[in-house]
């Protein structure tokens, strides 16, 4: 789940990154189908640690 997340939030010489609530969209969207629903729900339930993360990043 962290390299999904890393991957859709870097820029990349062929695409820039995007937010992070429309990257966590989107993982959300693939629960169950592309990305296994227990590790989801594991992302969802520290996305208030993984937002201060980010952020600390983004200083």
């Amino acid at each position: 789940m962290a390299d999904v997340l890393d991957a859709l939030r870097s820029k990349r010489i062929y695409k820039d990154g995007i937010p992070l609530d429309v990257a966590m969209e989107i993982i959300m969207q693939g629960r169950g189908t592309q990305f296994d629903p227990e590790l989801v729900d594991i992302l969802f339930a520290g996305k208030k640690d993984v937002i201060e993360i980010y952020r600390s990043f983004d200083s």
